[in-house]
């Protein structure tokens, strides 16, 4: 049997299954609604599809509370009241951003341990709960093994002024990434590409800054400039190249190339959580 885990914006958590003294069941956790906007114009056999969209995902949990009844009762009412958000985690591989949707409904009998209720994922994909963290390198090996030491030095490698990294996506969709880019000296215009995709900013670093780039949870896209050490924040999304498109990894593998006008190495880093459309027992 699966175990499920609801963790409280606030950090309370509520665990379903053995653990938490009650036997469940959750629907929801596959297939996908797609809403279409169709039209038919006159004497026309079969329709027009002008637009697909993916609404979120309603996850109804059910099942029976056999060990301390009313405790049990008490905690759920308590930690899925309404308003509350939080994250509800699938057999600690997945999780997913829900609301309460319908808080529980528990029978008012002592010894009846039923419960309902049901949360909404405004966005429908499961994420794995292991971030994947893909670091960029520019340094080039300039050896081979087996290799003769000499007393007179030598380059263990060459600096590039091109970065590379592949970031890829066993996921089933595309996602959100969060990038990181940290000024080791001043550079100016950094740049993270992909193919012909690419996100771009039009501004200069002074050494130990960091641009941090990321998708909140209500989708909206974000970029914060930690300046002067760190101690100053400013928001960073005014220098966004106009052109920019490469918001998202796609599917598989991403090769993706960091750069900046001076052509000198910086800290980059790409992290993300594949999605998933839906989860099941392994």
């Amino acid at each position: 049997m699966y175990n499920a885990k609801f963790i409280a914006e606030n950090g309370s958590i509520f665990t379903f299954g053995a653990d938490g003294s009650n036997v469940f069941d959750i629907d929801g956790l596959s297939g996908m609604k797609m809403t279409l906007t169709k039209s038919q114009t006159y004497s026309r056999v079969g329709e027009n599809v002008s637009s697909v969209s993916a609404g979120g995902r309603t996850l109804t949990i059910n099942g029976y509370i056999y060990g301390s009844i009313p405790s049990v009762k008490r905690d759920m009412l308590r930690i899925f009241r309404a308003f509350t958000t939080g994250r509800l985690i699938f057999d600690d591989k997945y999780y997913i951003n829900v609301v309460v949707k319908d808080t529980p409904t528990v029978s008012p009998k002592k010894n009846d341990g039923s419960f309902l209720l049901a949360l909404f994922a405004p966005d429908p994909y499961f994420r794995d709960t292991k971030t994947q963290y893909v670091e960029f390198n520019s340094l080039t090996a300039n050896f081979t093994f087996p290799f003769t030491l000499s007393e007179n030095s030598f380059a263990l490698g060459l600096v590039s002024p091109v970065m590379t990294a592949n970031a890829y996506n066993d996921g089933d969709a595309s996602t959100a990434y969060t990038l990181t880019i940290t000024a080791l000296q001043e550079i100016t215009n950094p740049r993270l590409s992909c193919g012909n995709k690419y996100i771009a900013f039009t501004m200069t670093l002074a050494k130990s800054d960091k641009l941090i780039i990321w998708r909140a949870d209500d989708g909206s896209f974000r970029a914060d400039w930690h300046g002067s050490g760190g101690d100053k924040i400013t928001d960073a999304v005014q220098y966004l190249n106009d052109g920019s498109t490469l918001f998202e990894l796609g599917v598989g593998d991403n090769h993706l190339v960091a750069r900046n006008e001076e052509g000198v190495p910086m800290g980059v880093v790409v992290s993300f959580n594949s999605p998933f459309s839906g989860v099941y027992e392994a």
